[in-house]
């Protein structure tokens, strides 16, 4: 089951990660502020972390939740569900289309 595993991920890691690793750190680069010497306060620090929190958690709880419609979970997600112990490994075991 290991090697089925990194066979599935590192690819999709290879492929996929990285050109949308570079792909946001463009998008990242072109909007940010280029001035660091003013950093936002605590209470923006924190704000925005829980706004980020509250959002992710949100967007993922969907997502997965569209995952499971009868149409796409067999196609797609249950390669996610082959692995059943709640280990570390079997959170990025999946479908290449679910890295996206």
């Amino acid at each position: 089951m290991v090697i089925n595993h990194f066979k599935q991920t590192i690819p999709s890691k290879i492929v996929l990660g990285i050109p949308s690793g570079m792909a946001s750190y463009s998008l990242y680069n072109s909007r940010s502020v280029s001035d660091l010497i003013v950093l936002p306060s605590l209470a923006k620090t924190l704000l925005d972390v829980l706004v980020c929190i509250i959002c992710h958690d949100i967007w993922f709880y969907y997502g997965h939740r569209l995952l499971h419609h009868r149409l796409i979970y067999k196609h797609i997600h249950k390669i996610h569900h082959e692995w059943t112990a709640p280990i570390a490994p079997a959170a990025v075991y999946s479908h290449p289309i679910e890295h996206v």
